[in-house]
């Protein structure tokens, strides 16, 4: 009798995980700082293809003892088949200056993802554009937008039974800003998908977030925990 077959990670997935994580560890010149985020999501399927989804997320800095930032997003999506989807989204932002006010954000963005699997691991590109307005009618360029494009790429194995471990990279590319046309801010990141049946799941994940593009750079880890419901 053989016996029975044991789902193991297989090496193109390891190789992956470590060429991103490495990658962020040789970028990384010093952490200055701790950061934890926490994110509830829900999603309400109007039917097989249109989704109205809404997410509230809290992010603490500071070494996880202050509450910096807060986003609030709502948005609509549309899948085109199992493979391919693309939504549209409106995020609030309040941020956390260092004088202790707050800072707001309207951002609106559009993303397009795609999958492909090559068993057991499959492959997510989300390609997303976005448009955000920082301190309207606040401040004088209130209304001058800042456009960003931010590509993604995720391997995830789902070979495991209600368990999916990921690793992700995502680029930061400003857009029509007279800077050269490299990315100011890269987020590497791994994790595990905890799927606990077909409306619930958690993410867990840890993030080497790395600024380049401004004076002082800001190099962060973070963790993170997310929970998601759909209905």
């Amino acid at each position: 009798m053989k016996p029975p077959r044991v789902n193991t990670i297989p090496k193109a997935f390891l190789l992956g995980a470590i060429l991103l994580l490495t990658a962020g560890q040789c970028l990384l010149a010093q952490v200055s700082d701790a950061a934890l985020w926490t994110s509830v999501n829900i999603e309400k399927k109007i039917n097989q293809r249109i989704a109205i989804g809404l997410s509230n997320e809290f992010r603490f800095n500071e070494n996880m003892s202050e509450l910096g930032t807060i986003y609030n997003d709502l948005g609509v999506s549309y899948r085109f088949n199992k493979n391919l989807r693309v939504s549209l989204n409106y995020r609030f932002i309040n941020k956390r200056l260092l004088d202790d006010s707050y800072s707001q954000r309207h951002r609106f963005y559009v993303d397009l993802t795609g999958k492909k699997k090559f068993s057991p691991v499959e492959c997510i590109v989300r390609l997303r554009f976005q448009q955000q307005y920082k301190d309207m009618y606040v401040s004088e360029d209130g209304l001058t937008p800042a456009f960003y494009f931010r590509p993604k790429l995720s391997l995830k194995y789902v070979e495991f039974n209600k368990l999916e471990p990921f690793v992700s990279y995502e680029a930061f590319f400003p857009l029509w800003s007279g800077s050269p046309d490299i990315p100011d801010e890269h987020r590497f990141s791994a994790g595990i998908d905890c799927n606990f049946d077909r409306r619930n799941s958690i993410e867990i994940f840890a993030t080497y977030n790395l600024e380049f593009g401004k004076r002082l750079k800001q190099d962060d880890f973070i963790a993170g925990i997310g929970y998601s419901f759909s209905f």
